[in-house]
C-alpha cells in the first residue's frame, strides 16, 4: 500500500471529523504531514514490535576481550567510527542499520542453535538489553549469526513529501489496526476529557483488532535461517 492510500483512508474516515483532517480539496493538508507521519511511524513500530513482521540478522565476530556486543551501527565494519572494536560483519551493499527490536535466535558457524537467556545451560548466551548480546565465554574470531525482530524503515516526517512514491511494507490485514492507532494518537492530542475518552476507545479497539488477527491466524511469517552467513562463505 502507498502512503497516499493510507492518507486517503484517513481523510475520508474518522479524521474527516477532526481538526487535523481534510483540506478544502478533500485530502490531508500538507501542513499536517509531519504530525500524521510521526503517528504512522509509531504505529508501524508498535506493529513490528508485537508481531513477527520483519526479521533480519547480523553476523558478529567474537573478540576474546569482549563479552557484550551491542547491535548498533557504530560497531559495523562499514561504520566511519574510529577504532578496532567493530565486530558486525556487514558490507556497503548491505550495511547494518539500527533497526533491532528484539534478539530472538543465535546460531554458531556450524549452524547450531544456542540457548538464549537460559541460566541452566552452560553455553547459554544472554540479552541484557533489547539490542545487546552477552557472550559469557567468547571465542576469538568465531562467528555468530544473530537473528532479530526488525523495525520498519522510518518514514520522513516532513512537508513536501511525495506520498504517492512511498510504499508501506505491511500486510493488508494490518491496515485497519494501523488506521485505528493513528486516529487514537490524533484524538489523544486534543487534551480534553472528550478527546481522552475517544483516544482510550480507539486504543481498546486497536487491541481487539490485533487479538482478532493473531487468533485468526491471518498473519503468517516464515522464520529465517542463517543462510546468509553460509552463502557468503563465512563458514
Amino acid at each position: 500500500m502507498l502512503l497516499s492510500d493510507l492518507f486517503m483512508y484517513l481523510a475520508y474516515g474518522e479524521l474527516s471529523q477532526m481538526a487535523i483532517g481534510t483540506n478544502n480539496r478533500g485530502g490531508i493538508d500538507e501542513s499536517d504531514y509531519p504530525t500524521l507521519i510521526s503517528h504512522i511511524n509509531l504505529g508501524l513500530t508498535n506493529l513490528h514490535s508485537r508481531l513477527p513482521l520483519k526479521r533480519s540478522q547480523a553476523i558478529i565476530t567474537q573478540q576474546s576481550d569482549r563479552t557484550l556486543y551491542p547491535l548498533t551501527s557504530v560497531y559495523a565494519i562499514t561504520s566511519a567510527s574510529v577504532g578496532n572494536d567493530r565486530f558486525i560483519l556487514d558490507s556497503t551493499a548491505e550495511p547494518f542499520v539500527d533497526n533491532v527490536l528484539k534478539i530472538e535466535e543465535i546460531y554458531t558457524e556450524s549452524n547450531v542453535l544456542l540457548p538464549l537467556n537460559d541460566s541452566a545451560k552452560a553455553n547459554s548466551l544472554f540479552t541484557p538489553s533489547f539490542n545487546t548480546l552477552q557472550v559469557p565465554t567468547p571465542e576469538s574470531n568465531k562467528l555468530l549469526a544473530v537473528l532479530y525482530r526488525a523495525n520498519h524503515t522510518q518514514l520522513p516526517a516532513k512537508r513536501g513529501l511525495d506520498i504517492s512514491a512511498i510504499e508501506l511494507d505491511i500486510p493488508a490485514v494490518l491496515i485497519e489496526p494501523l488506521l485505528t492507532f493513528v486516529v487514537g494518537r490524533v484524538a489523544a492530542a486534543g487534551n480534553n476529557q472528550t478527546s481522552i475518552q475517544e483516544a482510550a476507545a480507539y486504543q481498546q479497539k486497536y487491541e481487539v483488532q490485533l487479538q482478532q488477527i493473531i487468533q485468526s491466524g491471518a498473519l503468517s511469517v516464515d522464520r529465517p535461517s542463517n543462510l546468509r552467513m553460509r552463502s557468503n562463505g563465512w563458514v
